[in-house]
């Protein structure tokens, strides 16, 4: 009972409350704006911000189908996401004046 307890202490202190902010996995990652999700932003760091998404967030990571906007608005993602990464088919627009449909492979 007492190892319970102190493993029960550790991990209190360790674990971070609901209102701190999320940190982002490291410098290539990005956090959502509107959920505690992150993605990739391909080494450009707050440069291709800010991100929304609208799809699942699986451990943490953008998961599944959605759109993800990015670059203010001027770049959207439509399709799945893996592990936070634009993965399988999908729909890159950049401000209107480029279009991809096609596959895309993340990892």
């Amino acid at each position: 009972m007492a190892a319970a307890l102190a493993a029960l202490a550790v991990w209190s202190t360790s674990a971070k409350a609901a209102d701190e902010p999320l940190e982002p996995f490291g410098p290539d990652w990005s956090i959502t704006e509107n959920q505690p999700c992150q993605v990739w932003n391909y080494g450009r760091g707050d440069d291709m911000g800010p991100f929304i998404w609208s799809g699942a967030c699986v451990d943490g990571k953008a998961s599944d189908e959605g759109r993800l906007t990015y670059l203010g608005g001027d770049g959207v993602f439509e399709g799945t996401m893996r592990a936070g990464k634009m993965h399988g088919y999908g729909t890159v627009t950049l401000s209107g004046s480029f279009r991809y449909e096609g596959g895309l492979r993340c990892c």
